[in-house]
């Protein structure tokens, strides 16, 4: 069942087009580090190139096929019907473990195996040894992460509460390194990279590079192998690769410790620990946890509800709104009231704070040498650029689909409200709780900032925190779009978070490796617009207009890194050197912001045509 599932043949597909676009016109492609009919020297390239993408995408497909194996079951109800039949406990944990791993697995090793056949073709054949452990070790860091997701599936009681825990853990493990990083400095332990190393070695991403750089034969890091490729393989590129490759570091014999044989140990526990210890809990638990539970929930709710729209209608008492603005204007406040008491907020806001700082104090290799006051606004851009927008797509990929599956929203609709005004009022209702808890957490920031680095212009710091609000209330328009159109959270969430992953971390490399097969010099002017269009890079070139940075899609920290050091940092692009003659008007920065307001306004307004006309039956 689960291999005919569509599902899995577009990870595949998708999996394969990345991973053999990036292997011909990526950073790490042999057109890129060899002269001609050296080419065969990248044999090894398409491993490199696949063990990023599997690192990634793999985690995040592994995730999303296991949050909801066993509290898709609970909630539906079916799994005490199909523990009434002669199964135990273990056995229907087992079954639906390898039933859904075995698919995930086969359709990643499909992947990888065409395009090791094409790269065969093209650059000569991998040794076949090196390439069947690699396939081994990304099978099982796979099964690591997808044992992770069943795990948390077996202990809570809702898909949604599982889809919270098991995508930010992703996201902590590929950013490990710098939170090791930056909390050493604030606890300082000791000066020795040893220890740094070791940390950096308990994420399984970090493990996974580690064990699959072994593989290869590649010197003992933990960077990508492409990074440690072109450290060993270019001299036109200078990179920090060598900070992560130990014997670049540590001179004499490397401690046991760090062996590539203990990062697999990691790999194994992260694969056994978490799923045991949830087993244990599982087996001891009550599947069926009786009315009570559901009324006392239900009366909370009511409870909660209640003093919403006893509150708002105080706000609201005296107003002169429309007749039909007076209460979708009541029913975004009081989505706000009830919303914004939810603990998941208040963490997702304690979690914007510490990210902030450990950015703000974090590395000293990360912070430039007398950084000015506009520093905290840089900062500001990178934590909402990417942790707010996961927030964003967090928060209204269910506002509709929940409200289908539960029934509800066939109950709401009998009130005399219109499709359309329903769907925005959950939106604007769960947008704005989203930017006041996000604005708030970014306070005590800019405050730390201004002690460390003096206060930043109040204009520029008012402006970039309302372009950021825009850039938030746009990714929850998108996601209340898929949310109005998609059958299931499960597919809302998998398309939700595919448009805010794909787009950004892939289009380089898919627009290098499409334009170099029609013409050799392509006109750099459509690729940094095409490049512009994509919500992240148009918020990056908004703010960075604001701050005061040169005109760039990069992110405002590199661009003041590129302009303050001597590091030709070649990743990170100024338009103004790239265009001799002045910059197309079609490339200034005023246009990021109609940009950012079309990618709010366009899907929601197809979605609500289409929800209009639906049946919700």
């Amino acid at each position: 069942m689960k291999v005919k599932n569509s599902r899995y043949w577009v990870y595949c597909l998708l999996l394969f087009v990345l991973g053999i676009t990036a292997t011909a016109g990526g950073p790490i492609s042999p057109h890129r580090l060899y002269p001609p009919g050296e080419f065969e020297r990248g044999e090894f390239v398409v491993l490199a190139t696949f063990q990023w993408f599997v690192a990634v995408i793999g985690a995040f497909a592994a995730v999303l096929a296991g949050y909801a194996t066993v509290v898709g079951d609970r909630t539906s109800g079916r799994i005490r019907l199909l523990l009434k039949l002669p199964y135990t406990r273990r056995e229907y944990l087992v079954r639906r473990f390898l039933g859904e791993a075995f698919a995930l697995v086969l359709f990643t090793t499909l992947a990888i195996v065409a395009g090791v056949t094409i790269s065969t073709a093209l650059y000569g054949r991998p040794p076949l040894f090196p390439v069947a452990v690699f396939l081994v070790l990304s099978a099982g860091y796979l099964l690591v992460w997808f044992s992770f997701a069943t795990a948390v599936s077996m202990v809570v009681r809702t898909g949604r509460q599982a889809i919270t825990v098991v995508v930010p853990a992703v996201l902590v493990a590929i950013s490990w390194s710098s939170l090791v990083n930056g909390l050493f400095r604030l606890v300082p332990v000791t000066e020795s990279p040893l220890l740094y190393f070791f940390a950096h070695r308990l994420s399984p991403h970090d493990a996974y590079y580690t064990v699959t750089n072994w593989a290869m034969g590649l010197p003992n890091a933990h960077n990508t192998a492409g990074s440690v490729i072109r450290y060993f393989e270019s001299d036109a590129i200078v990179l920090l690769s060598s900070m992560h490759i130990v014997p670049e570091v540590i001179e004499g014999s490397i401690p046991w410790y760090l062996s590539e044989w203990v990062s697999l140990l990691v790999l194994v526990l992260w694969g056994v620990l978490p799923v045991g210890i949830a087993y244990w809990r599982f087996s001891r638990s009550d599947l069926d946890p009786g009315p009570s539970t559901g009324v006392r929930r239900l009366l909370g709710r009511s409870d909660r509800s209640n003093h919403g729209r006893t509150l708002t209608r105080r706000l609201l008492a005296g107003s002169s709104l429309s007749g039909r603005a007076t209460p979708l204007l009541l029913f975004v406040i009081r989505h706000g009231l009830v919303k914004i008491r939810r603990p998941a907020y208040w963490a997702y806001g304690l979690v914007v704070v510490l990210f902030s700082l450990e950015l703000l104090i974090g590395p000293v290799s990360g912070i430039p040498a007398n950084p000015p006051p506009e520093y905290a606004l840089m900062i500001l851009q990178s934590v909402i650029a990417y942790l707010g927008g996961i927030a964003a797509v967090f928060a209204g990929y269910a506002l509709v689909t929940g409200d289908r599956a539960s029934g509800r929203t066939r109950l709401l609709l009998k009130h005399p409200r219109e499709r359309w005004e329903y769907v925005l009022s959950k939106l604007f209702g769960e947008a704005v709780t989203l930017v006041v808890v996000t604005t708030l957490a970014l306070l005590p920031v800019i405050l730390v900032s201004t002690a460390l680095y003096g206060p930043p212009p109040v204009i520029r710091t008012i402006t970039v925190l309302v372009v950021s609000g825009v850039y938030l209330l746009m990714w929850v328009s998108i996601a209340t779009a898929i949310s109005a159109i998609a059958k299931t959270g499960r597919r809302a969430i998998t398309m939700a978070l595919s448009v805010f992953m794909v787009l950004p971390f892939f289009w380089d490399d898919l627009y290098a490796a499409l334009v170099s097969t029609i013409t050799e010099n392509p006109n750099p002017g459509p690729y940094f617009f095409t490049e512009r269009l994509i919500p992240q890079y148009s918020y990056q070139a908004a703010t960075n207009w604001i701050a005061g940075l040169p005109n760039s899609n990069d992110a405002g920290s590199s661009v003041l890194e590129k302009l303050t050091t001597d590091d030709p940092m070649p990743t990170v692009t100024l338009l103004s050197d790239v265009f001799d003659g002045g910059v197309p008007w079609y490339l200034s920065e005023w246009l990021s912001v109609p940009i950012l307001v079309l990618w709010g306004t366009v899907p929601i307004v197809i979605a609500c045509w289409r929800f209009e006309r639906i049946d919700l039956t």
